[in-house]
This record gives C-alpha cells, structure tokens and sequence, in this order.
C-alpha cells in the first residue's frame, strides 16, 4: 500500500550469530531467498510513530527488556525483535493517545494470551501467504516470558507511583536487566546495561 520496491533477500537462520556463521559456513547448506518489503516497512513504522509518538521510546525500552532475556537464554529465547516491534506498532495505533507506560503495560498484558497464543497474525507484506510471527515458540520460552510478562508488569505499576526521576531510572533498570537479580544461573561475565536517559519516563 506504499508501492515500495519488493526485494529478494538472503532467508538468515534462526540461530545466534555464532551458530548461524557455523551453520552456512561448515554445513556447506545452501541458502534460501524470501522476498522482503523494508521500504513498506520503513513507512509503516513512520505512519506510527507520527500518530503516536510514543511509539518509538516504547520498542527501544522493550527490545533492551528482550535484550537481556536474550542474553541469559541464547537460542531457547525465540521471542523476535521484529514481531515485538510488529505488536507495539498495533498497540500504538489501536490508541494513538496511549504513553510508553500504558502502551509497555499493554504489551506484557497481552503478549502471551493474544499475541502468541492467536499467532499468526501479522501478514507479511512482501508475500501475502506469509506471517512475520509464523515461528516456534517453546513451552521453555512461554515459561521465560510468563515470568517476565508478570514481573514487567509489577515494574511498570511501580514506574506509575514513582516519586522522582531517579526512582524511575533504578525501576526501569530493573526491568531491563534481568540478568542479575531473577536467574540464579547466570554466569558472573554478564554485565548488565545502564538505562539511557531517553528511558525515563517522566
């Protein structure tokens, strides 16, 4: 609906960066070309982002969430950044006037009961018989992200009742490092990342 250019692009393998290089590169296994709309995509994204402008601050802070759950569980955390940014967007749009607060308590309300449960649901847009969310998740991860859903969304109830700008950042580490405090099995090498600025939600 944009009447982008489609393209055809390289298919890359569920895999960490690691395993993903050993599975090309010492395999030998052939790779496989999917059409991809990014232009569209581009668009999309700036059509939300201009309705709510809180679009934007709201999928850097819950990819950063997913960036530490991704860190601590590799491979077996199958939740994709792209569908995350996908269900923000429709979150966004659904209620143009909803802040990063509501719109960050809407995603882990809904992420496990709708999103992935209803899947698939987002329609490709360069392959009308495709789904961006058409992908496995484990009953290993749904248990990751039932945990975290649930813990996120104490945060966030907690973020709302924050009294100064530094109670915010501490409450909004918290949430995206997960790492540290909530899995006793993370090894002693894992740093966990200081909230940016942009994050505090005033």
């Amino acid at each position: 609906d944009y009447d982008d250019d489609i393209f055809c692009v390289p298919e890359i393998a569920h895999r960490s960066v690691h395993n993903r290089r050993n599975y090309y590169q010492t395999e030998h296994l052939p790779i496989n070309w999917i059409l991809s709309d990014p232009k569209g995509y581009i668009s999309m994204i700036k059509d939300v982002q201009d309705a709510n402008s809180s679009f934007r601050p709201t999928t850097i802070l819950l990819k950063e969430w997913r960036r530490s759950l991704k860190e601590i569980h590799g491979d077996e955390f199958q939740l994709k950044s792209f569908h995350m940014e996908l269900i923000v967007a429709e979150l966004a749009t659904n209620d143009t006037s909803a802040d990063c607060l509501t719109l960050s308590a809407q995603f882990f309300e809904k992420l496990i009961p709708y999103y992935i449960a209803q899947k698939p649901l987002f329609q490709d847009r360069a392959n009308p018989d495709g789904f961006i969310d058409d992908y496995e998740i484990s009953d290993k991860c749904l248990g990751i992200l039932q945990k975290h859903t649930t813990r996120g969304r104490l945060i966030i109830e907690k973020i709302r009742s924050a009294e100064s700008e530094s109670e915010v950042a501490s409450l909004i580490e918290e949430l995206i490092n997960t790492a540290p405090k909530y899995d006793t099995y993370v090894t002693s090498t894992h740093k966990p990342h200081k909230p940016h600025a942009s994050y505090v939600i005033e």
